[in-house]
């Protein structure tokens, strides 16, 4: 099984992994660009990521809410995430969103840990590194998707974004 998951801001950090040893990773950002022409060449990224990664599931970070940031960011971030949603679902690819605390939880043991213990953490638990910590981050909800697989009920802080998971 293929899962992707996706860090979405104002940039997408994607990761694909079968659970064993298929770890790709990706950042999709555009910079220079704003407004609608930024948010429409993330989507079609995305979409061609996702043609060409085939996953069969996918995990998102949902927006990460209370955050001191402008309203502009905000727009953008909800704008993105519109998008990539749109791209999962225009490709019958079924969704689980989860909240930041929860990855951060699930994957360092601390619901409020920072950027390089979700990288560390990722290091430790599979051997995945990466530059980028919203592609590390992505990688954390692919490793996530698999794990919740084997689950009856989705824990709190996860729920379905579309169809069965």
């Amino acid at each position: 099984m293929i899962i992707v998951g996706l860090d979405t801001s104002t940039y997408v950090g994607m990761a694909r992994s079968n659970g064993v040893d298929d770890f790709v990773g990706k950042l999709i950002h555009f910079d220079g660009m704003d407004g609608w022409l930024r948010v429409q060449s993330i989507a079609q990224a995305v979409g061609q990521t996702l043609d060409n990664w085939k996953p069969n599931r996918a995990v998102i970070e949902n927006y990460a809410v209370g955050m001191k940031t402008s309203p502009n960011t905000i727009i953008l971030q909800v704008s993105i995430g519109t998008v990539v949603r749109a791209a999962l679902y225009n490709r019958g690819i079924p969704w689980l969103e989860v909240r930041p605390s929860t990855l951060k939880k699930w994957t360092t043991g601390k619901g409020d840990a920072k950027k390089p213990d979700m990288a560390l953490a990722a290091k430790e638990k599979w051997g995945f590194n990466s530059p980028s910590d919203d592609v590390v981050d992505g990688f954390a909800l692919a490793q996530m998707g698999h794990y919740l697989l084997g689950l009856d009920k989705l824990p709190v802080g996860v729920k379905y974004g579309f169809g069965n998971f």
